[in-house]
């Protein structure tokens, strides 16, 4: 089938500007080719767990608050977990900015 043309993969952005003005105020993993997604985490410099979602909405996506208080403009870690069409794992991990 067609589909085994096309790889699998998950994309995050490589930073954002969670200013409300509705351009980049969230960021959230864009899926291609995958069969069943686990989970998008976020960490801090510190290594806390700044927020974890099992949905790829847009609207589930960070919106730079931890325990409802803005975070700070720095680079942040992320991971992620899914299973492609092909039924191999896919488990990623890298960096994005929060920019205010």
């Amino acid at each position: 089938p067609y589909t085994t043309l096309f790889r699998s993969d998950v994309f995050i952005a490589g930073g954002f500007t969670p200013n409300n003005d509705g351009n980049n105020d969230r960021i959230y993993p864009i899926l291609a080719g995958i069969s069943s997604f686990s989970y998008f985490k976020i960490y801090n410099r510190w290594g806390n767990l700044v927020h974890q979602s099992s949905s790829t909405d847009p609207a589930q996506g960070w919106d730079g608050r931890y325990k409802g208080m803005d975070q700070p403009a720095d680079t942040y870690t992320w991971v992620v977990e899914a299973v492609g069409n092909n039924g191999k794992s896919i488990r990623k991990s890298g960096s994005l900015i929060l920019i205010r």
